[in-house]
């Protein structure tokens, strides 16, 4: 390697090989000139006219300065530069693949949110990161600590848990005395290892219809109403499995729940939103101005009406041109109070209605409660869609970006899923095991992940 002019080759070596790693390739030969020149003006620069020299130790730490705040460390290219355009085919879109470099770039930080790690570089460095090697790579980087810490911190902001201490302020205390802060941040502990426990040791649908949970002595005694698990102290989490027909997966988990709550009573509506596009990927937009004068109206007689009579009132005009599209989302978790406790007698001490159908784009079927509704849900093809989609999303560093919209005109249509979306779901429904690593396999591994389209070059 050629040396600096005025510093040892090791100083040479150690800039060259802090920049590749910092810019994630290999340095070009322009590239390692500049840093050549970047040095050598370091260690000896005129400044008002007299010569000014840097120590090699003062001018090797401004290199590295410079290296680690330029463009090519901050910023992810996608250019597939120099790269031949693959031709579509029956099963695959036209596009431009990234390099070897970019590819292990994009797969390390969509599953660690880290650059690349020594083995997935050298792979890169040395051509060797093709597609037919990229699934077992994929699998070697699931299989460490860092993976499953980060993706499940993604579907833990994906499910809005992130947003359990917005309520710290909004819930009445004086309506529920056991509400505090100890018992949101037990919420979201809970919360966190249960996603921890089922992303990893269960099947993609368990994040419905899963009863396993870790639960300290403070949750297990104030929101779920059982007999704390062996072991189990304030601060001390343990597995256990909560009734069979009170809870099942997220749909019924306490922060879930309690993320949506209202100062004096659960809602219908924030409680039907969130589920819709969490576990439909379908977003329905705000009423318009319009219709300002019944939603006020609507809002003043909520405390006077059970969620059965609230959706029939909405049912009828135009509220339930939308609304008949998450209300019942909402409807079937009346068992659960403002901060998610069980119960059968709801707000105005009338028993708890909790059925209701599935909106028309989920086939229309009777549901009894939140128990059979997961269960519909986890069997109905629309849940893996959405996570096909949403880890798409992510994987396209576009996880915030608007999801399909539902129109608030008559007409209405179910989500259609775009042919990327279906190309991973369709690789998700080959598998055997049905995991959520299989969702993140097929993505990672799809020709959305490792192709861009020529017209964005």
């Amino acid at each position: 390697m050629s040396g600096l002019v005025s510093a040892p080759s090791r100083v040479a070596h150690c800039l060259y090989t802090g920049a590749a790693n910092a810019y994630r390739r290999p340095l070009t030969s322009a590239e390692q000139g500049r840093v050549t020149g970047l040095y050598n003006g370091l260690r000896t620069m005129t400044v008002n006219g007299y010569t000014i020299t840097s120590t090699i130790q003062e001018a090797t730490q401004n290199a590295v300065y410079a290296i680690l705040s330029s463009p090519q460390t901050l910023y992810r290219t996608e250019l597939g530069a120099g790269q031949a355009p693959v031709p579509a085919t029956a099963t695959t879109p036209a596009g431009i693949p990234l390099t070897q470099s970019e590819l292990a770039t994009e797969l390390a930080f969509f599953l660690t949110d880290a650059p690349p790690d020594p083995t997935l570089l050298d792979l890169a460095n040395r051509g060797m990161l093709t597609q037919a090697n990229l699934p077992a790579q994929v699998n070697r980087i699931l299989g460490t600590q860092a993976a499953k810490d980060w993706m499940t911190t993604i579907m833990f902001t994906f499910y809005k848990l992130n947003l359990l201490y917005n309520v710290a302020n909004t819930v009445d205390g004086g309506l529920f005395p056991d509400f505090n802060a100890q018992l949101l941040t037990d919420m979201h502990t809970e919360s966190q290892k249960f996603l921890d426990n089922t992303l990893w040791n269960g099947t993609l649908v368990d994040l419905l219809t899963s009863r396993t949970t870790f639960l300290n002595s403070n949750l297990a005694s104030v929101i779920y109403k059982v007999p704390p698990p062996a072991g189990a102290s304030a601060t001390n989490f343990v597995q256990t499995t909560l009734p069979a027909d009170q809870r099942a997966g997220m749909l019924t988990n306490a922060g879930f729940i309690t993320s949506r709550a209202r100062s004096n009573r659960g809602s219908v509506v924030a409680r039907g939103l969130v589920i819709q596009e969490t576990m439909l990927c379908m977003v329905t937009p705000g009423p318009p101005d319009s219709l300002k004068g019944a939603v006020a109206t609507a809002l003043n007689n909520l405390d006077m009406q059970t969620v059965h009579q609230q959706v029939a009132t909405r049912a009828n005009g135009v509220c339930g041109q939308c609304h008949s599209h998450f209300d019942p989302f909402g409807l079937v978790l009346d068992n659960y109070d403002n901060i998610a406790r069980y119960r059968t007698i709801d707000d105005l001490g009338k028993p708890v209605d909790a059925t209701t159908s599935m909106p028309a784009e989920l086939g229309g079927e009777p549901v009894t409660n939140a128990i059979d509704f997961a269960q519909k849900l986890a069997a109905n093809p629309g849940f893996a869609n959405c996570m096909a989609e949403t880890v798409l999303q992510y994987a396209m560093t576009d996880l915030y970006s608007a999801p399909v919209t539902v129109p608030t005109l008559p007409g209405i249509t179910p989500v259609v899923a775009g042919c990327a979306t279906a190309d991973v779901a369709q690789r998700y429904n080959a598998t055997s095991t049905k995991t959520f690593s299989d969702i993140v396999r097929a993505v990672a591994t799809a020709p959305a992940f490792t192709l861009r389209a020529p017209a964005a070059l």
